[in-house]
């Protein structure tokens, strides 16, 4: 099943999301060991996202994200 770019746009959005949350709470973290890993897994989900948006535009799919004010 191909992915329009409305689904796409919700993809990559919350995936952007996801490694937002991720970087908040390894923010709170006491453990650097853990810390480092959550912050690895943030970075995991932004290239993920970076992957989709490579894609969208690969596919010439009109995808309008308001611009991010962090990484």
């Amino acid at each position: 099943m191909a992915l329009g770019a409305a689904r796409f746009e919700r993809r990559i959005r919350f995936l952007h999301d996801l490694a937002e949350e991720v970087r908040t709470v390894a923010d709170a973290m006491g453990d650097a060991e853990a810390r480092r890993g959550m912050f690895v897994t943030a970075r995991a989900y932004e290239r993920m996202a970076e992957h989709l948006e490579h894609a969208a535009e690969h596919l010439s799919l009109p995808i309008t994200l308001s611009p991010r004010l962090s990484p």
